[in-house]
């Protein structure tokens, strides 16, 4: 069984790895400035898109990850948009995952999830490989 919270909650985390080497950037003497988190960085027009651009070009060395960046977060949507849509044909076959992008297709939710895993364990040490080179204070 497909568990979406997980999907969801790696994006999650990715997302906020990002924030936060975003922020490190920005204000490296002061660490992680969590007024400048909470306000620039977590709000709603900060896309996930916005931060991966962000991220690349504050950070170079994160550029072999961009790829991998931009498929975790679309899968993330794959399995935050598209949950609900099951088709149970009438003849008994497969409840078929329909995809709303291509209507009458079906998603291959199982394919999607071995490839975000694939690309999350890459993103998720990289960044963190990033990270470890970055002094980090919370205030």
């Amino acid at each position: 069984m497909i568990d979406r919270n997980d999907v969801l909650d790696k994006a999650i985390a990715i997302e906020s790895l990002m924030s936060i080497l975003i922020t490190l950037k920005f204000f490296p003497l002061h660490g992680a400035k969590i007024d400048f988190l909470e306000i620039m960085m977590n709000d709603e027009s900060a896309t996930t898109n916005y931060k991966r651009s962000v991220l690349m070009k504050c950070y170079p060395e994160a550029k072999g990850i961009d790829e991998a960046i931009r498929s975790v977060f679309y899968i993330r949507n794959v399995f935050a948009h598209s949950g609900g849509l099951v088709f149970h044909p009438i003849d008994g076959s497969s409840p078929i995952n329909l995809d709303p992008r291509k209507p009458g297709q079906d998603i291959d939710l199982e394919g999607k999830l071995k490839k975000f895993n694939r690309d999350y364990a890459v993103v998720n040490a990289r960044l963190f490989e990033i990270l470890q080179t970055t002094r980090i204070i919370i205030e």
